[in-house]
């Protein structure tokens, strides 16, 4: 019976899991062959330049290759990869009103991880496109979420294919109990982790009989001097319930003594993968590169078939009698004719054979345009072309909509991945606030950057659900944009000087629409800071007293009033509705009171004003000239000298 490592003392437990991390490698051996020729056909070349070199000795010999799998991969990255970044929400229902408002925050604080970079990718969404590659071209993508509590940071890192292992049967229902994962690190890095085990990480051996990189034919030999590298595992027992904890431990391949050993509380390890197609037995999947072997195989082999025919037979063909006059080592000498002796007496004939017919054409593009129909790759989308035909925008969002249709279980994985990944960011900060003081974040608001706190946004796990947030999906197509463009004219949202440079592409729909919707952001940041006033702000009355800034601060006058007294009535009803505090709505009733005596004052001078132009009107039908006197002091307003006010308004 084998050990179970996970009930054993520390020790015992790492030689034992140590073991089972090297049978499971050994196990899968044949997932790393077939994940080396699917970087092979991705690649469109084999790794191993020794064995190119030796199969192809001269420049002209090479094969033609038409990589479809890096076209249609590529297509799909772009299309559904970068289409949009998904943007978590956490929905509190039924919550108190403190609650939802963390709620809110929590989805700006999460957003704002998101943004962080990711080691050599600038955030996680451009990380989430490289995993979404992997599953392409491997059928599955894995990343790695951890807490590093050196940097006070949540980190998420990509994991190769063929790095995360599991035993077949454990993983039969795609939930296994015992995760695997091993990666080569640095002594030096290891050292810096983990001082107190630099004796065991200085005598690790190199990474030397599986190397991965070697066995998959990237590099020809190591350079131990300047890498340093040794084996690592990492190896999850996960729990089976808030009473029955697993177990945790991080292994160097050699090594009796854990790096890490722990207990591990959550019923999955901190991976987050995404898949092709959905695995029908276990965590593994058929991928993209797959599903066109096929087609891509047939199709090489008959264009290399047409690329031979070129090369040996549309060389012209000269049939030359035995006692023809001409001169046969001239015959001979040439490289471009083919010289075949034949008996009689005539000429030389010279005539040149088709290379090949188009049937071979019509089979190479039948089984093109299959391979895009069965993968569901638009023809017209790997080619960046516009199908013929279609040119308004509605025609081109209808033709883009069926495509989405198409792979929309693809975009279904690409949100529960970043569901996934939320979950495990949330849980590497709780344990990282646990360790610092404050962990904060930085989250870009509209045009500026708002600290967030974690402790200022915690929940706890049972007071939400979390879901990706419905979003639009309007496009920036020049059509779209035009057409866009013609329904914020039609509905006088902007200018026309705008949409005229809307129509000659110098701005965007959104910077031609930015400077309308100042008051707006204004507003919005004033509904911000008394939905967020803390009790000492609601006592004092002042949102800054350093710089004496006052929490409900008396509105401009040059506002358009009516539309932010609209705005601020509706953010007063969304705090009705969530029952935000008293104290709270009072904010909004005060500003609506305020705003509402400098309305009353702007209609009275509008009134004012249109009477004086209604009865200098009507005395310029009966007294010209007084009329005009009329409106010459309404505008100069001249007092003598000396008078008083009320003289002179009399």
């Amino acid at each position: 019976m084998t050990e179970r490592w996970f009930e054993l003392e520390t020790e015992a437990a790492a030689v034992s899991a140590t073991a089972t991390c090297k049978r499971l490698w050994d196990q899968t051996g044949m997932q790393r062959q077939r994940a080396r020729r699917q970087i092979e056909r991705y690649m469109g070349a084999e790794l191993d330049p020794t064995l190119w070199r030796m199969r192809y000795q001269l420049a002209e010999d090479l094969p033609l290759v038409w990589n479809l799998t890096r076209s249609l991969v590529g297509t799909v990255e772009s299309r559904i990869g970068s289409a949009s970044n998904p943007k978590l929400q956490f929905v509190t229902s039924d919550a108190t009103w403190q609650v939802r408002r963390r709620g809110q925050k929590l989805d700006q604080f999460v957003d704002a991880l998101a943004l962080q970079d990711c080691g050599q990718y600038a955030s996680v969404h451009d990380l989430r496109r490289v995993i979404l590659r992997d599953a392409l071209i491997f059928g599955v993508g894995w990343a790695q979420v951890d807490a590093d509590l050196e940097m006070g940071r949540v980190l998420t890192e990509r994991c190769f294919p063929w790095e995360v292992m599991v035993d077949s049967r454990d993983a039969r229902y795609g939930s296994p109990a015992q995760w695997v994962r091993t990666f080569t690190a640095s002594k030096t890095a290891l050292i810096a982790l983990f001082g107190e085990h630099k004796d065991a990480i200085e005598l690790a051996s190199e990474t030397s009989d599986i190397e991965l990189e070697v066995e998959l034919g990237l590099s020809s030999r190591t350079t131990p001097e300047l890498s340093d590298m040794v084996r690592c595992y990492h190896i999850w027992r996960v729990a089976c319930g808030p009473d029955s904890p697993g177990r945790h431990m991080l292994l160097l391949e050699d090594g009796a003594i854990p790096l890490i050993d722990e207990d591990w509380l959550f019923e999955k390890p901190p991976l987050v993968g995404m898949w092709w197609d959905t695995p029908l037995i276990g965590i593994a999947s058929q991928s993209l590169a797959d599903e066109l072997s096929g087609i891509e195989d047939e199709m090489n082999r008959v264009l290399q078939r047409v690329q031979d025919c070129i090369r040996h037979t549309s060389m012209a063909t000269i049939l030359a009698p035995n006692d023809s006059l001409v001169n046969e080592k001239d015959l001979e000498d040439t490289r471009d004719a083919c010289v075949i002796k034949t008996q009689g007496q005539s000429q030389p004939t010279v005539f040149q054979a088709l290379p090949f017919t188009s049937a071979h054409i019509q089979w190479i593009t039948l089984a093109y345009e299959k391979a895009h129909e069965l993968t569901g790759v638009s023809e017209m989308s790997s080619t960046a072309q516009k199908d013929p035909g279609v040119n308004s925008a509605v025609a081109i969002r209808a033709v883009s909509e069926l495509q989405s249709v198409r792979f929309a279980s693809l975009s279904r994985q690409q949100e529960n991945f970043m569901v996934r990944w939320a979950q495990l960011a949330v849980s590497a900060v709780t344990i990282i606030a646990k360790e610092t003081k404050n962990f904060v974040v930085k989250w870009p608001g509209t045009g500026f950057l708002k600290s967030l706190d974690w402790k200022d946004v915690s929940l706890e796990n049972d007071q939400y659900v979390m879901q990706i947030r419905p979003v639009g999906q309007s496009k920036n197509e020049p059509a779209d944009r035009e057409q866009r463009a013609e329904e914020l004219l039609g509905a006088g949202l902007i200018s026309q000087t705008t949409y005229m440079a809307i129509m000659s592409s110098t701005l965007d729909t959104r910077a031609g629409t930015d400077r309308q919707t100042q008051q707006e952001e204004l507003v919005s940041l004033y509904i911000d800071r008394w939905l967020d006033a803390t009790d000492e702000q609601l006592a004092s009355g002042m949102y800054n007293e350093d710089k004496q800034i006052r929490l409900v601060i008396p509105p401009l006058r040059w506002l358009n009033m009516p539309d932010a007294i609209l705005q601020v009535a509706q953010g007063y009803m969304r705090a009705e509705i969530d029952e935000a505090p008293d104290e709270i709505r009072q904010l909004f009733l005060d500003w609506l009171e305020m705003a509402e005596g400098v309305l009353e004052s702007q209609e009275a001078k509008k009134a004012a004003a249109a009477t004086a132009m209604q009865s200098a009107a009507a005395m310029a039908r009966t007294s010209p000239g007084v009329a005009q006197a009329v409106m010459q002091g309404s505008h100069e307003s001249p007092q003598p000298q000396g008078a008083p006010p009320q003289a002179a308004a009399a």
